[in-house]
């Protein structure tokens, strides 16, 4: 039969499989190898970061560092350091604004000439009044 393949050719086609699945093995572990260097050489300025921002103390940097060696600790992580920004942002007022006041609706998007003076009484004139102990104004001020 000469279509059929001896036993030797067989081992042949074995070892060559064998052997480019080395190969690629190997390729994949000098990738894997890189990618390891790449992220330790970035884990003490992630640090530093995480120390100037204030999302840890400057005594939790080692164990900051161990964590993002992991990849599952390192998401873990991300995901505390994005809650606790969430929540500071929360807690801070917008600067020039109250905690909860929101800003009221200008009309100078529609007007032709914005800033113009106008008599009707405005929401911010009511709160400068309010603060200085004024009586509200009521149509004109």
């Amino acid at each position: 039969m000469a279509g059929t393949p001896t036993i030797s050719e067989k081992v042949l086609d074995l070892v060559g499989f064998a052997t480019s699945a080395l190969d690629k093995a190997d390729a994949e572990m000098q990738k894997a190898a890189e990618l390891n260097e790449r992220v330790e050489a970035a884990i003490p300025a992630a640090v530093e970061a995480l120390v100037e921002s204030g999302c840890i103390r400057e005594t939790e940097r080692e164990k900051a560092a161990e964590v993002l060696r992991n990849p599952e600790k390192a998401v873990s992580l991300l995901q505390k350091v994005a809650q606790h920004k969430k929540e500071k942002a929360e807690e801070t007022p917008q600067f020039g604004r109250g905690a909860g006041q929101t800003k009221a609706a200008s009309h100078s998007l529609t007007s032709p000439t914005p800033g113009l003076r106008t008599r009707h009484v405005k929401e911010s004139d009511v709160v400068l009044f309010r603060k200085l102990g004024l009586p509200e104004p009521t149509t004109t001020v």
